[in-house]
């Protein structure tokens, strides 16, 4: 009896030391559903503000001026529709025309109630703003765009070995613009304008292929309510901003390390178009990537054969070979000298043309008698 309650003792103290391992198991995970939870509703909250949404003074007053005018017009309207007597009763012909006056009125006041409303998105703008920040501070005190920090991988165990299991990146959902960014002075340039998490890696691949020999990561930002200096580093999950060479290219006299650039038959190639500022198309800039790439660029890209010009169609050679060309179409175009049908003795800039108006008209009762005239008289 002793050995066997000694046995419900030990057997006891293994279930109750089995039930705690396994709740331990699962409390990180019950944890991070409800932060798991906060972001989803933040995202969601941050897609369903109104995009853009930086309304400048002179666009809301365009809009305050619109509205002042459609409001002296809606005046007019009334003042003249109460001197027609269209607010009582409409007899005989002033039907159609009170009819016409208040359709026109409801489309005026429908066009005056559609500029009110623009007009008021417009200065909600920085309530929009305000309340984006606000999203976007509870996203980083939370966590939901920090680079994920998961616990120790757990132990895949394969015969007698353990090799550690691979980490699971955080996932993002929408769409998203990704841009390479040049560490040595964070000048940046678009990749893709709308992609979803899954291109990340593809467009990383497409960003150092497009600035060789220089250290560049991807970064990206939302489509929708962001810009490019909202944008993160999709590796580190760094800020642009926050970057030690964030906007060095636009500092003029800034200290640039040697060969910071991208070789100018990457850009060729790309045909990309420069929207973090115009620091390539300084002179400096320029010299210094023809300095760094002249010397490779010229020996591994072949030179360029003689082609036509692709803006000229088969109709544009054969009208040249024709001989069309502006000088012909100009003298085609002068008009010919008109046959002259003076009579004799008639200078032409004597005559008048004659003009048919309300002076030669014949007086109306005149225009109503029918009889005819009385027969003149022979000499």
């Amino acid at each position: 009896m002793a050995t066997g309650g000694i046995l419900d003792r030990i057997g006891r103290t293994a279930r109750q030391a089995f039930a705690v391992a396994l709740l331990a198991a699962f409390v990180p995970d019950a944890a991070a559903e409800p932060a798991t939870r906060v972001c989803r509703q933040l995202e969601a909250q941050l897609a369903a503000l109104p995009a853009g949404g930086r309304a400048s003074p002179a666009q809301v007053k365009r809009y305050d001026d619109a509205i002042e005018r459609q409001r002296d017009q809606i005046a007019r309207a009334r003042a003249q529709a109460r001197r027609a007597g269209c607010g009582f009763a409409v007899m005989g012909g002033a039907v159609a025309f009170c009819g016409e006056l208040n359709a026109t009125l409801a489309r005026m006041d429908r066009n005056l109630s559609q500029l009110q409303r623009k007009r008021a998105q417009l200065a909600g703008s920085g309530d929009g703003r305000r309340e984006r920040a606000r999203i976007m501070t509870a996203l980083d005190v939370n966590d939901c765009r920090a680079p994920t920090r998961a616990a120790p991988p757990a132990q895949v165990r394969s015969g007698t070995a353990a090799f550690p299991a691979a980490p699971r990146a955080g996932s993002l959902s929408g769409n998203f613009r990704t841009l390479c960014v040049r560490t040595c002075d964070g000048y940046y340039f678009p990749i893709s304008w709308s992609v979803s998490q899954a291109a990340f890696e593809r467009d990383g691949k497409a960003c150092q292929a497009m600035c060789p020999g220089t250290q560049v990561e991807l970064h990206y930002h939302r489509v929708s309510g962001e810009e490019p200096q909202d944008m993160v580093s999709a590796a580190t999950g760094l800020p642009y901003r926050e970057m030690d060479t964030a906007f060095l290219y636009k500092k003029p006299g800034a200290s640039v390390p040697a060969g910071c650039g991208c070789g100018a038959a990457a850009q060729a190639v790309r045909g990309f178009q420069t929207i973090g500022g115009d620091y390539e198309s300084n002179e400096a800039a320029a010299g210094q990537d023809a300095r760094a790439g002249d010397a490779t660029l010229t020996a591994a890209i072949p030179q360029p054969s003689a082609r036509p010009d692709p803006a000229e169609d088969p109709e544009t050679l054969a009208t040249r070979e024709g001989g069309l060309d502006a000088a012909a179409l100009k003298r085609l175009a002068t008009p010919m000298p008109a046959a002259r049908t003076d009579k004799p003795g008639e200078r032409p800039a004597d005559r008048q043309v004659r003009v048919v108006g309300p002076a030669f008209l014949p007086d109306p009762e005149a225009a109503a008698d029918r009889q005819a005239p009385a027969p003149a008289r022979a000499r």
